[in-house]
């Protein structure tokens, strides 16, 4: 029955699911059918940090000229690449008008950053390089998999073994 030829509107209307990962299928399906809604007690799940961090690697592997996305995974997890390290790529891509993936190069060329933080972008540039040939001769799916796997984001997570980590893990098997 259609809200339009009905009584209630969508105001009346509730939807109860029994964990946070359901949540996806539910959205995916409310926004296909251009039904409004709202997310009470949670977050959307396009809007958790942790699809966020996935699908910024998707983003860089694809354009790496985002310089948010590049940003946002650069620790992700962390990998010891401290604020102080993005900030001095991130004023080295501005004086030089590149794009701050390809001020990573540069600073490890120049030796702005102690010889630890070299070492580290060097790993991430690397990382980041093996996702690309990834994405260019594989599916979608096959390039998310390895993401979580090369990244080690879920081990990551399974190590942390908090019920928030652990939810994080199923958002992603999602």
């Amino acid at each position: 029955l259609m809200v339009q030829q009905s009584e209630y509107g969508y105001k009346d209307m509730a939807v109860f699911y029994r964990t946070n990962a359901q949540s996806r299928v539910i959205e995916d399906q409310l926004r296909s059918n251009h039904i409004p809604y709202r997310i009470v007690g949670g977050v959307k799940f396009y809007e958790r940090m942790e699809v966020k961090d996935v699908l910024s690697y998707m983003k860089l592997l694809l354009n790496p000229t985002d310089d948010i996305a590049c940003k946002r995974v650069i620790n992700v997890p962390t990998r010891g690449i401290g604020k102080t390290t993005v900030e001095k790529i991130d004023d080295l891509a501005m004086t030089i008008g590149k794009p701050f993936y390809e001020a990573i190069s540069d600073a490890i060329q120049q030796k702005l950053v102690h010889a630890g933080a070299v070492k580290k972008l060097r790993s991430f540039v690397e990382l980041i390089e093996r996702l690309r040939g990834i994405a260019e001769s594989h599916n979608l799916s096959d390039l998310y998999l390895a993401i979580l796997d090369q990244t080690e984001y879920v081990i990551k997570l399974k190590e942390e073994n908090t019920t928030e980590s652990l939810a994080r893990v199923d958002n992603l098997e999602e």
